[in-house]
């Protein structure tokens, strides 16, 4: 570059462009100064060039660290959203303790007392390696100052206030769960034979206080099951807000992340408990366009599983395989779902992986 610039100086100085001082001196001072000149512009030029490799280093490195960041992100999103399906199992089997026409309390927690301890012992551990990484690397290399300030406040205070939360409430909901399970495991009702009977029944002939404070109980857990229900769909709501943010400055270098129902068009079951077995899908109806679908079918017995898209790229098993529930959380590529003949309601909420087989016969 600077041979280059140095021609085309003594090219002028030949052709008499720049006009030659009488003196020596002078015709010397003129070439110091041009070979200054040229000096300086060719730091001028190696600085910028030098600048620009740099900032394409620290956009790349930029570049990977948000990818690791949207990868943990993904994986909460996914894991909190199924947090939320295990309350909505733990809600739903306080209900039965109370509706349940087995009157037999070792049947009956044989069947519901998992997805109590469960739904009510969750503690909530999200990914924090890539944001951490991030933090001690150069925190200051984002330089989109929304996303640098987004994941500051969902990091740093979102997710540990929705933590202390969920721990307090867990706490205080282990106290309430040893009382229950007090109240029925030393309750009259082990001694009733009546499988007629319900629970409600039981408690209402042999004990009211026993009954009513059974309710009370309950009552207490799906207080705080609420409570932590409210704070994981904010947290879900925040999350997807910063994998907004990442896929849009993540865009034309890597390939969107798209998740939950934007990622689904149809939901289907099938199985060796179904009619066409694993080749076909029966399709189930989100009539409420709400990420709950639903079937009414017949069903024998056998074993199945939800997937979307006609595909297996989303799935949804259960998370007890050697156990047959009428209410559970599907999980990615888990085992199928044990069924016994009979007609069922189905239901499935892809927002949480809450699903369940409601027989009707």
């Amino acid at each position: 570059m600077l041979k280059f610039f140095r021609k085309i100086r003594q090219k002028l100085l030949s052709e008499n462009k720049i006009r030659k001082p009488a003196s020596p001196a002078g015709r010397y001072l003129i070439y110091a100064i041009g070979e200054i000149l040229l000096v300086v512009i060719g730091i001028l030029i190696a600085l910028q060039i030098n600048n620009a490799n740099q900032s394409k280093n620290d956009r790349s490195f930029e570049l990977k660290m948000l990818r690791d960041v949207r990868n943990d992100l993904v994986n909460d999103i996914n894991y909190v959203k199924n947090i939320s399906g295990w309350i909505k199992c733990s809600e739903f089997a306080g209900q039965m303790l109370i509706n349940s026409n087995d009157a037999n309390i070792d049947s009956l927690f044989a069947t519901y007392s998992d997805f109590l301890m469960n739904g009510n012992n969750i503690s909530l551990e999200t990914r924090k390696g890539a944001y951490n990484a991030l933090i001690n690397s150069g925190f200051e290399k984002i330089s989109n100052d929304t996303l640098r300030s987004s994941l500051v406040r969902l990091y740093d205070f979102e997710q540990v206030n929705v933590e202390k939360s969920i721990d307090r409430n867990r706490i205080k909901k282990a106290h309430v769960i040893d009382l229950l399970f007090e109240e029925l495991v030393n309750s009259e009702i082990r001694n009733n034979q009546n499988g007629d009977q319900s629970l409600e029944t039981v408690f209402k002939k042999h004990s009211k206080a026993k009954y009513t404070n059974l309710l009370r109980l309950i009552d207490l857990i799906q207080e705080k099951n609420e409570s932590n229900l409210d704070w994981i769909i904010g947290l879900i709501a925040a999350n997807h807000f910063i994998l907004d943010l990442l896929n849009n400055e993540l865009s034309g270098s890597f390939p969107p992340v798209i998740i939950g129902s934007n990622a689904i068009q149809s939901v289907g079951i099938l199985g060796s408990a179904t009619k066409a077995g694993w080749e076909k899908d029966i399709d189930m109806e989100d009539k409420d366009q709400n990420g709950i679908y639903t079937l009414v079918t017949n069903l024998s017995d056998g074993e199945v599983k939800f997937r979307a898209n006609d595909s297996w790229t989303i799935n949804w098993g259960t998370y007890y395989p050697k156990m047959s529930y009428p209410i559970g959380v599907g999980f990615q590529d888990s085992p199928n779902i044990k069924l016994k003949k009979g007609e069922y309601r189905i239901s499935l909420d892809i927002n949480n992986g809450f699903y369940r087989f409601e027989k009707l016969d």
